[in-house]
């Protein structure tokens, strides 16, 4: 893989996760929220169970481009890895504002921001040559955390 590279076996196979993943039960949604890019019609949508502030579950499913399914996967894996239940509402809005705060290089105290997590160097072609392209990469990360100050009505 090139880091010049848009489309690359890693992020193809970070889509492709993302697809086959359910979305939840119905029972189980506390909170959702979708998101959509104008610009190219990219659409995610996140499904959250969370109960006293603690994510139980997640689905996040992206009608969209390859680059924006295959952050959909990124954050899917994130998830994953910590293991839903010691992840925290506060840390799906922390973790969208480091995916864009990582993409448009903002780093207020100078010197190289930390990694959200080390797979996000895969959209390193979108940060560096396909700028157009970060609110793909932005849009999942943004749907969880919108979602996470969206409990739905009726106090599931």
């Amino acid at each position: 893989m090139s880091p010049t590279d848009l489309y690359h076996d890693r992020l193809l196979a970070l889509a492709r996760h993302a697809r086959q993943q359910p979305m939840l039960s119905a029972n189980l949604i506390t909170h959702r929220a979708e998101t959509h890019n104008p610009t190219c019609g990219d659409r995610a949508e996140a499904q959250l169970c969370l109960r006293n502030g603690k994510l139980l579950g997640a689905a996040i499913h992206s009608d969209g481009c390859a680059i924006c399914q295959a952050a959909a996967g990124l954050l899917l894996q994130i998830l994953a890895e910590a293991g839903n239940a010691s992840f925290k509402a506060s840390q799906l809005q922390r973790l969208s504002q480091q995916v864009a705060d990582w993409l448009a290089d903002k780093n207020e105290s100078g010197g190289n921001l930390p990694l959200p997590h080390p797979d996000i160097t895969l959209f390193t072609a979108v940060k560096t040559q396909y700028r157009n392209r970060m609110p793909c990469v932005r849009l999942p990360f943004e749907a969880a955390a919108m979602a996470s100050r969206q409990p739905l009505s009726g106090g599931r």
